[in-house]
């Protein structure tokens, strides 16, 4: 008799072993899929070159009180297809020559109105937190004024930010032929995607 209690106790305990196990492995691999699901998809970028808000130009080349100014107004929309949410932290454009980074431009956070001040980007910030599955869109300038640029020449503006993993990322999205030279350029007709 008593050797059928013990295989009892011990196919009792076998029995508890095995489904706690197989709870484990349920948990885990639920998990893992949960994980992987709410992670699937990106962030896309896509922007669209503007009118200023302050000057009434589009991007270039112009002549302002304090000089030669380069000026560059852009519309941005961020599109979250994840569903966790998503850092995009200090877009900046970043000034090359030649290949070679020479300088990032200015951020401008606001500017004035006649019935106030009026921001850019996320009230006066170029970082943005996108909630899952969510599209924004803001309006960014930036400006670099000639006699703070201490390069001779750029001949190429990138795009760049930081992603939800802090990774740096840089595209082009203008090649210019000279630098400092009055410009007549035309706006974006569509938005253009970046990522």
């Amino acid at each position: 008799m008593e050797i059928f209690k013990n295989k009892e106790v011990i196919l009792l305990i076998i029995g508890a072993l095995i489904s706690l196990i197989s709870t484990l492995i349920g948990f885990f691999a639920q998990t893992y899929f949960t994980y992987v699901l709410s992670n699937r998809g990106k962030v896309h970028i896509y922007i669209k070159s503007v009118y200023s808000k302050s000057i009434k130009k589009a991007w270039g080349f112009s002549e302002s009180p304090n000089g030669m100014v380069f000026d560059v107004p852009l519309w941005i929309e961020l599109h979250n297809t994840k569903s966790t949410k998503q850092i995009i932290r200090n877009v900046n454009l970043s000034l090359y020559s030649q290949n070679k980074y020479v300088c990032n431009m200015i951020q401008v956070t606001h500017h004035d109105t006649k019935e106030g001040k009026e921001s850019f980007g996320d009230n006066g910030s170029y970082s943005f937190l996108l909630s899952g599955s969510e599209i924004k869109r803001f309006d960014l300038e930036f400006i670099l004024l000639q006699k703070d640029f201490k390069a001779e020449t750029f001949d190429e503006v990138r795009f760049s930010y930081y992603d939800t993993k802090d990774k740096y990322k840089e595209i082009t999205i203008f090649e210019l032929t000279s630098a400092w030279k009055t410009t007549n350029n035309n706006i974006d007709e569509d938005w253009r995607k970046l990522i």
